[in-house]
Order: structure tokens, then sequence, then C-alpha cells
């Protein structure tokens, strides 16, 4: 890895330690990174939080946000949900969103599940939920 690449990566690790402060009021600090090694997050923010910093010229996720952004009604906070296939879901929301997402969920939430999705069904019955597990990798 280059010079430059390294002084990006630093100074996108300061950036987004930024972010959190801003938006979160949470304190990070970028860690001294010793080729990768294992366990050594980007960010030290809390033993319980690994945080990773990526910066690219373009990730294809942020055209399923701008879509989300786009297709939105007014006053709803976009988010996406993604997983590759038979995967971990995984869930895309900007910085300055995450504390409104949290408390959208929050007021969403109820304590047991609608009928349509109480045993890990989706809401059609000719569809399976694929969630990972060996017995998909099966069949």
């Amino acid at each position: 890895m280059g010079k430059s690449q390294r002084e990006k990566g630093k100074r996108n690790e300061r950036l987004a330690a930024a972010a959190l402060w801003q938006h979160l009021k949470v304190a990070a600090t970028r860690t001294a990174q010793h080729c990768g090694r294992t366990g050594v997050a980007d960010l030290d923010i809390s033993e319980k939080l690994h945080a990773e910093v990526k910066v690219r010229k373009s990730i294809a996720a942020c055209r399923y946000h701008e879509q989300a952004e786009q297709d939105r009604i007014e006053g709803a906070t976009p988010f996406v949900l993604m997983r590759e296939d038979r995967g971990e879901w995984f869930v895309l929301v900007k910085l300055s969103d995450i504390e409104t997402l949290m408390e959208s969920f929050n007021d969403a939430r109820q304590a047991e599940p609608p009928d349509h999705i109480a045993g890990g069904a989706t809401s059609r019955p000719d569809h399976r939920d694929h969630r990972g597990d060996d017995n998909d990798r099966k069949a």
C-alpha cells in the first residue's frame, strides 16, 4: 500500500470518528494500525464495538440508499435491508439518520410478531424464508 493510500485511510478514519461525535456524541479515536492485526478495529470506541472504516470512489450499495431516499414519503427515514444469497442481513443507513431510525423502530416495535411472520414464514405462502441455515444449502 502506497503512502497516499495510507494517508487517505488515516484521514478518513479521523473524519469517521468526528462524524460519530457530531451525530451521536460517541467518542472514537483512530487506532494505530500495524499490518491489519486481527482484533484491532480502525476506531477505538468501546470493547463492545468493532468499527472498520471503508472509503471507496464508488460503493454500489449507496445506489440502493439513493433509491430509498427517492421513493420514501416525506418524513420517513430511508434505510436499506440487504444480504447476499443465503447470507446475513445488513442495514445501510446514513449516520445522520441513525438516531431517528432507532426512535422510529422503537415506536414500531410490537410485543408479538404479526401472524404472517410469526413462524418465520414470508407474507407469500409460495415462498420460503431463506435464512442461510444448513437446511437451505441441502435443498
